[in-house]
């Protein structure tokens, strides 16, 4: 199929609201705003082309469903996307992008293969880019716009067939002024795409919210109330789409089958004191008042380990014993 006709903006009705859909099967975005529908385009356009995406938002505007959409929508749909985190690896992150001459491993030693080697003619997303050293950074930057890469510790030239896009929840701009993100890697990718974060854009919020309750209730949505929908513009979601998709989930299992209102919405949305909801419930040690915030923040990442315990400030290895001692799944 042609990937102009995969990948298009569609206008629907939803519940008397014109809504504005990004749809590759089995993804869609949905938006309405100003600033949505101008990265609508851009990716539309991304996915006609062949160039370095790269695509700057906060965490949870969603960064990755947009690269999988242009991925999907792309003449590479049949071939592999695969994600790099390049904050989680720290100094593996090299070797484990562009591979390694001779590696010594489990006993063997020889060359070990990189992402953009396995990737093949597919595409790789390399979240959190802005993380990489300045020297990979350079080494990126050189293989984008020479379409060809060395290995770590070799001078052969491997053909780079993969098509890179990457992700940041930084301001790269900035991150360049403050000599963090190389200008030159700035300037290779060809397709620059900014998701604004849900607070800039209210008018998504209703859609959003009715979508993701279809998506969990299905046949039965109970619909939202004008009440609570009100609570919800008014609230400024520091995790974005992916929070609000949690707070609907969490809403409908509230909610059992009437229609969501306030009460039903998550304390951080409406304001509650939840120092208060623990009062009801549990005790004041910090130990619960420990595990209720660990809790929240896994709400807020969508149960990413790596991003949840940067916001709180401790290693992923912590986070791991904290959620085993207080039985968090």
């Amino acid at each position: 199929m042609d990937a102009s006709r995969r990948c298009d903006i569609r206008r629907a009705d939803c519940q008397q609201t014109a809504k504005v859909v990004l749809v590759t099967e089995p993804n869609q975005w949905i938006g309405q705003s100003r600033h949505v529908q101008a990265a609508f385009a851009a990716a539309t356009e991304a996915a006609r082309g062949a160039a370095a995406v790269l695509i700057v938002g906060e965490r949870g505007v969603g960064k990755e469903l947009l690269a999988r959409i242009i991925h999907q929508a792309s003449a590479r749909a049949a071939d592999a996307f695969v994600t790099l985190n390049c904050g989680a690896l720290g100094d593996r992150v090299g070797a484990e992008l562009f591979g390694h001459a001779v590696e010594a491993a489990a006993g063997h030693v020889g060359p070990s293969v990189g992402l953009l080697e396995r990737t093949g003619r597919g595409t790789l997303l390399l979240d959190e880019v802005t993380r990489m050293s300045a020297g990979l950074q350079a080494r990126l930057a050189d293989a984008l716009n020479r379409g060809v890469y060395q290995r770590l510790g070799s001078i052969d030239e491997q053909p780079l067939n993969a098509r890179v896009m990457a992700a940041s929840h930084i301001d790269v701009r900035t991150e360049r002024e403050q000599g963090r993100f190389r200008e030159d890697l700035l300037y290779s990718f060809g397709v620059q795409i900014y998701i604004p974060p849900l607070r800039q854009r209210p008018d998504d919020i209703p859609l959003l919210a009715r979508f993701f309750l279809d998506c969990v209730a299905g046949m039965k949505s109970p619909g939202i109330t004008d009440e609570a929908l009100a609570v919800m513009r008014r609230y400024d979601w520091p995790g974005n789409v992916r929070q609000l998709r949690n707070a609907m989930e969490r809403a409908w299992a509230a909610s059992r089958s009437g229609p969501i209102t306030p009460a039903h919405l998550p304390a951080e949305v409406t304001g509650r004191d939840e120092v208060m909801d623990i009062a009801e419930h549990e005790d004041l040690t910090i130990a619960a008042l420990e595990r209720r915030h660990i809790r929240h923040v896994l709400q807020l990442t969508g149960g990413k380990l790596s991003e949840a315990a940067e916001l709180l400030g401790i290693h992923r290895n912590t986070l791991r014993r904290k959620l085993e001692e207080y039985g968090i799944s």
